[in-house]
């Protein structure tokens, strides 16, 4: 016995795109184009979004990550030029306190470097399934649009036969009315002489 053939919604489209190299969508001229003159549905609005979300997310990790390494890099400065002790006991509780507030900026650094680095780790995977989503999204709506396209095409093809046949029936019949109108006036021309047809062609034609 054959197997069901599986209906679209039990279909795992994500399969077939999973280990495709697909470019980012929506960075992607190719992608765009497509929606030149096509209206995007709602639910390829919501998956651009994410997936453009999901890449700014990217970027802003990335460029926290940077700023946070100066500031860091910065902090351990401060400390290392602030390590040695003074005599001067004012001094020292401000040298100690400044000590304190680096060393707590660092751990908070340190904490926060930790959960960007655990973002940027995780992104990547997110933004390609995010992708993939979209492209599934716009695969499915190109061709239900396909499909329509076809059946208009199909409905052109008919009406342009039809009326070429049209036409060319149309240009027959022009022709031969033509040609008999020639043979017409040649015959009455020859039988009555070009003053008659003048004067037949005056009474009749104004």
């Amino acid at each position: 016995m054959s197997k069901k053939k599986k209906s679209r919604e039990e279909f795992d489209y994500a399969a077939l795109v999973r280990n495709r190299k697909l470019p980012l969508l929506t960075l992607d001229s190719r992608w765009h184009k497509i929606y030149e003159n096509k209206k995007k549905d709602a639910r390829i609005k919501r998956l651009e979004e994410d997936l453009n979300n999901k890449i700014k997310q990217q970027g802003k990790v990335n460029s926290d990550l940077k700023e946070l390494g100066k500031l860091k890099k910065k902090l351990m400065s401060e400390i290392v030029n602030n390590m040695e002790q003074s005599t001067d006991t004012k001094h020292e509780i401000m040298r100690q306190k400044k000590l304190g507030k680096s060393k707590q900026f660092i751990e908070e650094i340190n904490s926060k470097v930790e959960n960007y680095e655990n973002q940027k780790l995780e992104l990547p995977s997110e933004i390609r399934r995010a992708n993939e989503a979209l492209m599934i999204a716009t695969a499915e709506q190109c061709y239900e649009q396909l499909l329509i396209n076809e059946q208009k095409i199909k409905v052109l093809t008919e009406w342009i036969e039809k009326t070429r046949t049209e036409l060319k029936n149309r240009v027959i019949l022009k022709q031969e009315m033509e040609e008999h109108n020639e043979n017409m006036y040649s015959y009455l021309h020859d039988m009555l002489g070009p003053e008659f047809m003048q004067v037949f062609d005056e009474r009749h034609r104004n």
